[in-house]
Formats: C-alpha cells, sequence, structure tokens
C-alpha cells in the first residue's frame, strides 16, 4: 500500500472519530474542529493523488467549514459555553418525581 493510501486511511479515521465526538458533546469544539481539518486535508490529499475529484471537493468544502468553525471560536470564545436548563412548571428538575399512579402523603 502507497503512503497516500496510509494517509487516507489515517485521515478517514481521524474524521469518523471527530465525528463520532462531536455528535457525542466529548472533547473540546476546538480539537473537533482542528481534527475535521486535519482529516480533510489528508483525505483530499489522497483523493487528489487517485484522481477522485468529486472526494477532493467534498473535502474541501469540508476544510472550509472546519476552518470557519475555529475562526468562529477564536472570535466568540465562549460559543460552547451550555446554558442553564429550563425549569419544567415550576418544578426544579433536581426534584424526585413520583411514579405515576403512585400515592402521596401529605404531611
Amino acid at each position: 500500500m502507497a503512503l497516500t493510501d496510509w494517509t487516507g486511511w489515517a485521515s478517514a479515521v481521524i474524521l469518523l472519530a471527530a465525528y463520532h465526538a462531536g455528535t457525542r458533546g466529548r472533547g473540546q469544539a476546538v480539537r473537533v474542529h482542528i481534527a475535521n481539518a486535519v482529516g480533510s486535508l489528508g483525505l483530499g490529499s489522497m483523493s487528489a493523488a487517485h484522481h477522485a475529484w468529486p472526494s477532493v471537493g467534498l473535502n474541501a468544502i469540508w476544510l472550509i467549514i472546519a476552518a470557519a468553525a475555529l475562526r468562529s471560536r477564536r472570535l466568540h470564545p465562549n460559543a460552547d459555553v451550555k446554558q442553564p436548563t429550563a425549569r419544567r412548571a415550576g418544578v426544579a428538575l433536581e426534584e424526585p418525581v413520583a411514579p405515576a399512579g403512585s400515592a402521596t402523603i401529605a404531611s
């Protein structure tokens, strides 16, 4: 197997790992975007070496999206900070909820 093929397989693994981490909310967003950029660059290079132009185009777009996301993170560093969860009907989310149909004793 040629070096370009190894690069392509490694890049595919990087892209899949970044996608998995991003969809599961794991890892820092910056690392996910960097992994997307590196993976798309490597996979696009391998695709170009094999003259697979649709894949080159797809990976170029993927790289542009990752670069834009990194730029946005640089401009808005707290973009991934989660906001507090809203309370439902005035009931705190930490309070235990009795199962349906169970009787409760009022004090």
